[in-house]
């Protein structure tokens, strides 16, 4: 057709908008029995999805007579390309609950079962685990797979057998996780995993001994739901053998990536809430230290710490330091010599009080940028921390995370000998929707976008308090440690000479009196202030805004003790600068 013909003269825009899906084709609409074979809602054949399970049946039938005779079936080391692609295809297809469902009315899970219990194929055993975890993110159907005794006695030999394939393993984690955030099934499954000491065993050896970074994300995963939801497991797990193994992951995984180190990190801090894990983790104090420090020190390469992008992983490091100064002396020396951490942790304070702002200050204390001694600053150090915070918006704005959509391909298993060194690329495809969806599983329903961001709000408002919390329980322990050191030990030589050692917190305060005017302000706030109690309760309103007013903050008696020894100490030492602004800061609060 020629570029200049008037395609309203030719009557194309007569054509009827589209106002829904097109029609079935005419030979399917008209025949009852082709629309019958589909399964509810979908166009998936029923009769396609009986022809794949029989021919697995079959398949696993005769690997199974063969080996009885004593011959080799190729079966039993792996399966023609043709019927590995089908079942890609159904594990792709049972994402969708009316085929899940249909799979349950068709026993699938019996025959799924019966084939990982006699394949010896490991990518046949793969795809049959990621069916029944796919299955399992259906609640009812979770429920009845739960009532299985059979399927429960398999999947607990797949987690303790040290013989595992990596990839048929790591889909047996993905379908622990999403059983136990199911809480009307999770009693079951803590109560079976508990009854087998086994698991914990195959869990250390996984954590301590894979190279497989999915493998060991999975059972992260998998380990921090079951000890968040079981106190019991929590404290039958805590030892120095899972605090090692651990330590072994996150050195394996990297200590950048807060997404990949959550799990671990938080399940170092449920191991904090038993005497067993602090002691745990107090023999490991050294080690576990070094992947906290080196995390903080990545979260703080900026100048200003966008808190937003690390809230889950920062609250589990802040908090584990804490119980480590607290219960530990060694530590406690250790840290309270080095300013180091005292500058990260004011960073992050930074960025909490830099993020409360978003929400109509959230935290509901006086940000103290914005008080009489804060303004006090010159124009060029504000000008400066505003082009610094506009950057960074302006940086995580514009950053969009990678996802890849493609499917995995059927022979990266040849390709990556056995899975131990499999490529995230393969890992990251279809996969990644069979996972089961970090609970639920199920897909999220069209309109439900601003619901969502709602309460994404609200548990960031919250998670924000909850960091601030625990930088100020860490920030008055802090203080309580320079007291133990006031009066240092004097030594022959030092009594001989009539000279004093100077206290170990001496760079601490150095550290202090070299700092910015609004970075002593961000401490004593803290120090001083109490969150409001309806704070807690100040979540989005329904109109997606939040309140102006929130509810004023308490003064802590014990923060302003705090305050006051900082500042005797800071003139004990002349450090005149420190004093001036602690008192400024201090009448900023009063």
């Amino acid at each position: 057709m020629d570029e200049d013909t008037d395609l309203s003269a030719s009557g194309y825009d007569d054509s009827p908008a589209p106002t829904r899906n097109p029609s079935p084709p005419p030979e399917f609409s008209d025949n009852a029995e082709a629309m019958a074979d589909f399964i509810t809602g979908t166009l998936i054949s029923k009769k396609w999805i009986f022809s794949i399970l029989l021919r697995l049946i079959q398949e696993v039938d005769k690997s199974k007579e063969a080996q009885e005779g004593g011959e080799e079936s190729e079966f039993g080391a792996d399966v023609d390309e043709e019927q590995q692609d089908e079942l890609c295809q159904l594990w792709d297809m049972s994402m969708n609950p009316e085929v899940a469902k249909f799979l349950q009315e068709f026993k699938a899970v019996s025959i799924l079962t019966k084939v990982i219990n006699q394949s010896r194929a490991p990518r046949i055993n793969e795809i049959c685990v990621g069916i029944l975890g796919n299955m399992c993110c259906i609640p009812e159907l979770c429920k009845e797979m739960a009532e299985n005794e059979t399927f429960l006695s398999l999947v607990t030999a797949l987690l303790s057998n040290t013989e595992f394939d990596p990839l048929t393993l790591k889909e047996t984690m993905r379908l622990v996780y999403t059983c136990l955030s199911n809480e009307e099934v999770c009693p079951i499954w803590v109560r079976t995993i508990g009854e087998n000491p086994h698991v914990a065993e195959l869990v250390r050896f996984v954590l301590q001994s894979s190279t497989n970074n999915e493998l060991l994300k999975s059972t992260g995963d998998m380990v921090d739901v079951l000890l968040d939801v079981s106190d019991e497991l929590c404290q039958k797990w805590a030892s120095s053998a899972l605090v090692e193994a651990v330590l072994e992951a996150i050195h394996q995984i990297g200590y950048h990536d807060s997404e990949e180190l959550q799990p671990f990190m938080h399940v170092f801090q449920l191991l904090s809430t038993s005497q067993q894990g602090v002691q745990a983790l107090v023999e490991n104090a050294e080690s576990v230290l070094e992947p906290l420090l080196h995390h903080l020190s990545y979260v703080c390469d900026y100048e200003i710490v966008s808190v937003e992008d690390h809230l889950p992983c920062l609250c589990s490091v802040i908090s584990i330091i804490h119980v480590l100064i607290t219960s530990d002396t060694s530590v406690a020396d250790k840290l309270s010599s080095k300013s180091t951490l005292l500058g990260q942790m004011l960073k992050i304070l930074d960025g909490v009080f830099h993020a409360s702002s978003h929400y109509g200050n959230a935290l509901g204390i006086p940000d103290p940028a914005r008080t009489g001694a804060a303004r006090q600053d010159s124009t060029e150090d504000e000008t400066t921390r505003s082009v610094d915070r506009r950057s960074m918006d302006r940086q995580h704005s514009e950053e969009q995370p990678h996802v890849s959509a493609s499917r995995a391909d059927s022979s990266s298993r040849k390709e990556g000998g056995g899975g131990e060194s499999s490529k995230k690329e393969g890992e990251e495809d279809g996969r990644a929707e069979r996972r089961g969806g970090d609970g639920d599983g199920e897909k999220k329903k069209a309109g439900e976008g601003e619901g969502e961001g709602e309460d994404a709000h609200a548990s960031e408002k919250q998670q924000l308090r909850i960091l601030f919390e625990l930088l100020q329980a860490f920030f008055l322990d802090f203080v309580d440690t320079l007291k133990l050191y006031e009066n240092p030990p004097q030594t022959e030589s030092s009594n001989k000479d009539k000279t004093t050692n100077p206290p170990l917190f001496l760079p601490i305060l150095s550290f202090l009196d070299r700092r910015r005017r609004p970075f002593l302000g961000y401490l004593v706030h803290t120090l001083v202030h109490t969150l409001p109690v309806s704070a807690s309760s100040d979540s989005v309103p329904q109109d997606g805004h939040t309140a102006k007013t929130p509810a004023s903050s308490g003064v802590s008696e014990r923060g302003k003790a705090a305050v006051m020894h900082l500042r005797r100490l800071c003139e004990k030492f002349k450090l005149t600068r420190a004093v001036r602004l602690l008192n400024e800061a201090m009448e900023d609060v009063s």
